[in-house]
């Protein structure tokens, strides 16, 4: 399922109800919970040593609404990289007067 990144958080100066939105992103990457502002990894490849930009916006139940930038960096290694044997080579010994089983 989807990983809570963070939140964001706006208020309403007349108490009205505040909904979260992302206006610009990658939609199949990353979600804005409509209610709590919770951002949230939705799966898929992501590239190493990224920032993603999204912008989040809040509004109103009167239409009124603000945006708030968030970016989200991603480090480490690439995914799916090859793995990596400890050696370079290995040498084993067996012996041909034992029972092998």
């Amino acid at each position: 399922g989807p990983v809570v990144l963070g939140s964001v958080s706006a208020s309403d100066a007349d108490g009205d109800e505040v909904n979260y939105s992302l206006s610009v992103g990658d939609a199949e990457l990353f979600s804005v919970g409509v209610t709590d502002g919770e951002i949230s990894y939705s799966g898929g490849r992501v590239g190493s040593d990224t920032n993603y930009t999204l912008l989040v916006s809040a509004t109103d139940t009167l239409g009124a609404s603000a945006s708030a930038t968030v970016t989200v960096v991603v480090l480490g290694t690439e995914p799916n990289t090859a793995p990596k044997f400890e050696m370079a080579s290995y040498a084993f010994t067996v012996s041909d007067s034992g029972v092998v089983g």
